[in-house]
């Protein structure tokens, strides 16, 4: 039997914690306490490897079970941590729990695969028993991350009338451009350049800047402000472009245009149609041979408010007939960011208690869909984009680390090159 004890400050008391080994016989999830505060408690523990949740060393009951959740590695060896999570931007391929025994390894990822680009590798994505992401097709999906409620999309609150807005151009430009990502998988500053040389574009932020925010939103934490999106609402048009294109991962880059009433301009996710209000309520790029093309059309709405009004549906009349988009906003077991965060937690908790929840990932398909690096100006592949050498270099690596660890083989830099190179060698890169 092993015991750990370690001190814990819960509610008004100081509490010590004895770690006991985890026995289904033994009745794990009873606590026992005498009139020192000493807790009794045979609780499996989840380590967060990549420290992201900033939580303190926490005992905490998920639905009827109970987990210990930490972010201190020196329960690296403890033989009651039986999980480890994993955000997927924070991952070093050279820092992992190695070797593994029988532990779940649990990933979060919610951005595009632009700040974790090794887990374009589908093997290393089934090292992972668990995970959310923005496919809809992981444990617990976090594609509508973005979106508060089904009522945030038809909410008039931020709504500027058209005959307003029009009175607005005046002083400012019929389309906002916000970003401050400039170097991107589908050269996306490149394509607003040739879109501006047609109309106004005001652009904020560090990409092709030539507006200035007021003071009071020139923060990070200001972009999702109610004043931040009353500034929003007064442009007609909003160019709502992601980082990168995969199915269903799509941000408040599109939601919050649809929230104020700002008709979006995007282009991103392959399988955006699947996720709309409704089938009109987004200009998307793709479908215009050029910039000019796609001038002349919102030039054309600009001009034409019968034509205009037609893309705000899901504010005049409240038009959201998506039938999946109302599904996943009803049915989702989290509420915000937070939520969705303490779900992914308690979820792997469960699983420790009933591993029949746990999905086999051995031939699971290739989790994360992206396509390479394409141009916006030409839709086609961008081999001369820097990221494409990125994705391709880092996928290589991420096939190498899966062998080392499937095989708990020793993980270093050296190790995991020469693993390339030999990956490399007999053409599987």
């Amino acid at each position: 039997m092993f015991n750990f004890e370690r001190n814990y400050s819960g509610n008004q008391y100081q509490w010590t914690i004895i770690f006991k080994a985890i026995d289904e016989k033994s009745g794990c999830d009873r606590m026992q306490s005498n009139n020192q505060h000493t807790v009794l408690w045979c609780v499996p523990v989840v380590l967060w490897w990549t420290a992201f949740s900033h939580r303190r060393d926490e005992i905490r009951k998920c639905d009827h079970k109970h987990c210990f959740f930490t972010e201190s590695r020196s329960f690296r060896l403890v033989p009651e941590t039986k999980a480890f999570l994993f955000y997927g931007s924070d991952i070093n391929l050279t820092d992992l729990p190695v070797p593994r025994k029988q532990e779940i390894w649990a990933l979060f990822h919610e951005e595009s695969l632009k700040n974790a680009p090794f887990l374009s590798s589908e093997k290393f994505t089934r090292l992972f028993n668990f995970t959310s992401t923005f496919d809809r097709e992981s444990d617990l999906p976090s594609t509508t991350m973005h979106l508060s409620s089904l009522d945030a999309i038809t909410d008039i609150k931020y709504l500027v009338p058209t005959k307003l807005k029009n009175e607005l151009l005046e002083s400012i430009a019929p389309i906002v451009y916000i970003q401050s990502s400039c170097d991107t998988l589908i050269n996306r500053d490149e394509y607003v350049v040739n879109l501006s040389q047609y109309l106004k574009i005001d652009s904020f932020g560090k990409c092709l800047n030539n507006a200035e925010l007021p003071t009071n939103l020139r923060t990070l934490e200001s972009l999702n402000s109610p004043e931040f999106l009353a500034f929003l609402s007064r442009y007609k048009f909003t160019i709502a472009v992601e980082n990168a294109v995969c199915d269903d991962y799509i941000t408040e880059k599109l939601w919050r245009s649809l929230i104020v009433g700002s008709v979006p301009i995007y282009f991103g996710s392959p399988t955006i149609r699947d996720w709309l209000p409704n089938d009109k309520s987004v200009i998307f790029i793709e479908d215009f041979a050029s910039p000019r093309d796609l001038a002349d059309f919102i030039e054309e709405l600009n001009y034409r408010d019968d034509l205009y009004d037609q893309y705000l549906l899901h504010k005049s009349i409240a038009k959201v007939d998506n039938i999946l988009l109302k599904s996943v906003l009803t049915n989702r077991p989290w509420n915000e960011y937070g939520s969705l965060i303490e779900k992914f937690e308690c979820d792997v908790c469960l699983a420790l208690h009933e591993p029949s929840r746990l999905v086999s990932r051995k031939n699971f398909r290739r989790h994360f869909k992206c396509e390479k690096p394409t141009s916006l100006l030409t839709n086609e592949k961008n081999e001369s984009n820097f990221w494409s050498a990125i994705f391709d270099v880092e996928r290589c690596r991420g096939d190498a680390v899966f062998e080392i660890v499937s095989k708990n083989e020793t993980l270093t830099e050296k190790v995991v090159e020469e693993r390339v190179n030999r990956i490399s060698a007999s053409g599987g890169c």
